[in-house]
Formats: structure tokens, sequence, C-alpha cells
């Protein structure tokens, strides 16, 4: 996210330089089209993840067929694991740990799903400039500079595959144009299929322990939680209950997105106070903020700047104090 983060955008700078000069695709139709790509497009290949020191190169095996989605990672550094994911449903295996965790995680693969109308949407935060082609990973990709109006949001910078529109490198950097992370191919294929056996870990599993994160489809408008305010653009696009290992009760899950940013909100009962994070907290990209409302601990996390996950979690109020601070 390793963190489950494949889903998120990552990050590596494209030089202007490196790209030749050709006609500036339509912003809207591009983005939509390698979305779509992303998701319905068989390939499999080698990937180079990169968060602050940290780098780590997996494999990847991704299909879809008769309108199902499989991927499958396996890291060839580091400690060893797999990350298999069948629509929304990932498996993370952690075979020195001997433990088998299961997720349930919408709009998790290399882009984000959004379609046209999504990103159209986003010309009122971010700006689009086309920086024609380059090659990445042996092939010639189109790339695309995407620069937020206000500092609510990060930048990125997308090279996507000419001819198959998947994308072959993503970039998330921040204000001032530093690399916070980076995903890219360093080989790619796009077979017209692929097995089961390529999508299926061949780790021997008997002896562990499997965590699974349960999660259920609450009512609409059932959140107890009141968003008083939040930067502009960013709307509240699902809400699900979990049960996590450790916690009290469910936790409440909320993802909020601009339709390319995105940020998770978790609250639950109060765990031990040496348990739960408090103030901001960093890792590369990815900011987190977390405090207690009354009997809650509420953590919000995302891959934006430390001012939005705060003004997100000062923002949180119980219904009760919501309907007491209006005038």
């Amino acid at each position: 996210m390793m963190r489950l983060r494949f889903a998120a955008l990552l990050a590596l700078s494209l030089s202007s330089a490196a790209f030749a000069e050709t006609p500036p695709a339509e912003p809207s139709s591009w983005l939509a089209a390698i979305s779509d790509a992303a998701r319905t497009s068989n390939y499999q290949g080698v990937v180079v993840y990169r968060d602050g020191e940290m780098l780590e190169t997996m494999k990847i095996a991704h299909r879809f067929q008769g309108g199902e989605e499989r991927e499958r990672l396996v890291s060839m550094t580091g400690e060893a694991r797999e990350i298999l994911r069948r629509n929304e449903r990932v498996t993370c295996i952690l075979p020195a740990a001997r433990k088998i965790m299961v997720d349930h995680q919408a709009n998790k693969g290399i882009f984000p799903v959004m379609s046209q109308d999504m990103v159209m949407g986003l010309s009122q935060h971010y700006n689009f400039r086309d920086l024609g082609t380059a090659r990445v990973a042996g092939r010639v990709c189109r790339g695309m500079h995407i620069t937020p109006q206000d500092g609510y949001r990060y930048g990125y910078e997308v090279c996507a595959d000419e001819e198959r529109k998947v994308p072959l490198r993503v970039s998330l950097m921040d204000r001032r144009g530093r690399v916070l992370e980076q995903l890219m191919f360093t080989e790619i294929t796009f077979p017209a299929g692929i097995a089961d056996a390529a999508l299926e870990s061949q780790l021997d599993t008997r002896g562990f322990q499997q965590v699974t994160h349960e999660v259920a489809k609450p009512d609409e408008g059932a959140t107890r939680w009141v968003l008083q305010k939040m930067p502009p653009g960013f709307r509240l696009k699902m809400r699900d209950l979990r049960t996590l290992p450790g916690t009290q009760g469910t936790v409440e899950h909320l993802l909020l997105s601009d339709g390319l940013s995105m940020v998770s909100v978790f609250s639950a009962s109060r765990a031990a106070p040496e348990r739960t994070l408090k103030g901001p907290a960093r890792m590369g990209g990815m900011n987190a903020y977390g405090r207690t409302v009354g009997p809650f601990h509420i953590t919000v996390v995302g891959e934006v700047p430390k001012e939005t996950v705060k003004l997100i979690g000062d923002s949180l109020l119980a219904p009760a104090d919501a309907a007491s601070a209006k005038p």
C-alpha cells in the first residue's frame, strides 16, 4: 500500500525533454481510455516499485476474461509474498509470518476506474499537459502531466502504451516536483490469454493462519459521522463496515475521492493508547492523521498532502456535535 497500494497512483519523474513533439491528446478521452485498458487488458511482466528509499521488484500477471478481473503479484526482492486479486477480493500471502490476509478493496489496480465524464470533472481541480511520446519497457508510450490547481492534492504524470493504452509508468509528485513513489514496467507483454495457473499461488499454505477483514455493505446514510468540511472536489464515494483483528466492534470505512486522489477514513472504538495514531504521520507519498472523538479513534490516510488528511480528520463530527455546532 508492502501496503496493498498497487491500486493507488505511484510516482516517477518524466523529463519533458525525453518526449518527442507530437499532437496533444484530448485529456478526458485519453485518461478514460487508459483507465479502461488497465482493467480490461491481458498483460504480464515485471514492475519496479519505489516508496521513498525502498525499492522493490515484482512480477505481475493481469487477466480480464468473462467480465472477471484477476491479478497476481509476486515479490522478487525483499521479503517473500504474493498478492492475488479477484475483482475486489484481495489476498496477501506472507510466508515468513505464515499468514494469509484477505480483504475487499474497491478500485484497486495500476490505475483508478474512471469514466470520461469523471475525467472531465477533474478539470475543475487539475490542469493537463501533453508530454508527447517516450519509450518505457521497450515500447512507445504517451505521457501526460496532471498538475493540481491547489495544495490539497498531488500532481501526477502518466505514460501509457501508445498502442495498448495500458499505463507503463505512473507518477505521483509533490507540489515542488519531487518524486514521492514510483511504479514502472521494465518488461511487459500482452498475451491473448493467460492460464489460470499464472494467477494462482504456487506456495504451500497448509497451516497458515488466515485473517479475513469482513466487509458489510451498510444502509445509505447510516454513517456515524458528519463531514463538516472537505477539500474542494472531494466527495464520499463509498462506505463499508469492517471487522478487523484487535478492534472492538466494527470499523467504519469512508472512501473520499476527487476522481483521481483518494482518502480513506477509518473510525473504531478506542484501542489501547500505544496502538493508536495521534497527530500526523508520513510514509513516502502516504500521509496519515489520527485523533480521538468521544469513544472513537479516527485515522485518515491517503496519497495526498498532510494538510488534506488533517482538514478531513478535524472536520469529522458526530451528528449530535454537528447539530450543536450550527449557528
